[in-house]
């Protein structure tokens, strides 16, 4: 793990999405904080000063650094409301959760946990798709899903396309590949569904080789860097940007263990 990965875990919460400029917390608020305890001198540093320097430090260098960014989740089982909460607590205000099974089943834990994440004070939540290419009948596999979903009146904003496991789920054949993604994206545009892709650089042209028949729609890619910015994209069939990040797979607050996403507000 990076240092940065370790600070992420020691210090509070991930900071919220930005206040306006005049309710921004700064180094010289916690200095203000401190300067109510008589310090020594600062000719004669102690222990304590130089404990407080690293603190303030910490806090300047790190969670002044990110008071710009969205963070979220995915996942894959079931949360509760109350978990919900507690991680909005934790400044984690979106969610995204698995709704379709890479065995070509529906996954029924979407339609509690959806509501849940809703409930719980999120601002945003959307759905994924893990597709069983294998199955077959892409389209047919479409359907099931947003028939289900649109039953037990799931609301949900994005469909995300999963879109990844390379030999795992996918056969060798790109063009085989490219042709089931795309009847997938064919029939959930026909449905009316708000689609995103699911990839990055190295999962995307592994299954589907040089294809670019997905590069008209949003981009969420992972990337376990634990840095909450694009900096790291790189361009690859069709793509030349990100909407989504995600950079950490080991989240683990309230109960529930997550990735973490980013996005710019």
């Amino acid at each position: 793990p990076s240092p940065l990965s370790s600070l992420l875990f020691l210090l509070p919460p991930f900071p919220p999405p930005p206040p306006p400029p005049s309710s921004l917390s700064s180094p010289s608020t916690s200095c203000s904080r401190a300067s109510t305890t008589t310090m020594p001198s600062p000719t004669s540093p102690t222990s304590s000063s130089l404990l407080l320097l690293v603190i303030l430090t910490i806090i300047t260098t790190t969670t002044l650094a990110f008071d710009s960014h969205v963070y979220g989740i995915d996942v894959s089982t079931h949360v509760s409301e109350a978990s919900a909460r507690c991680l909005v607590g934790q400044n984690l205000t979106f969610g995204v959760v698995r709704a379709f099974h890479s065995t070509g089943t529906v996954d029924t834990n979407v339609v509690s946990t959806v509501a849940n994440l809703w409930a719980g004070g999120m601002s945003h939540v959307d759905v994924y798709m893990f597709p069983c290419p294998r199955c077959g009948d892409p389209a047919g596999q479409m359907r099931k899903l947003v028939s289900y979903l649109h039953e037990h009146h799931v609301k949900f904003g994005q469909l995300w396309l999963d879109i990844e496991g390379g030999p795992i789920y996918w056969g060798s054949n790109h063009g085989a590949n490219a042709g089931f993604i795309a009847s997938l994206i064919s029939e959930g545009r026909a449905l009316g569904v708000s689609l995103g892709v699911y990839a990055n650089w190295y999962s995307w042209p592994q299954i589907v080789g040089s294809w670019k028949g997905g590069d008209h729609l949003p981009l969420w890619y992972p990337h376990y860097d634990n840095i909450p910015n694009f900096n790291d994209f790189r361009p690859f069939s069709g793509w030349s940007k990100g909407s989504i990040k995600q950079f950490a797979d080991d989240g683990s607050k309230c109960g529930v263990s997550y990735d973490i996403n980013w996005y710019p507000p």
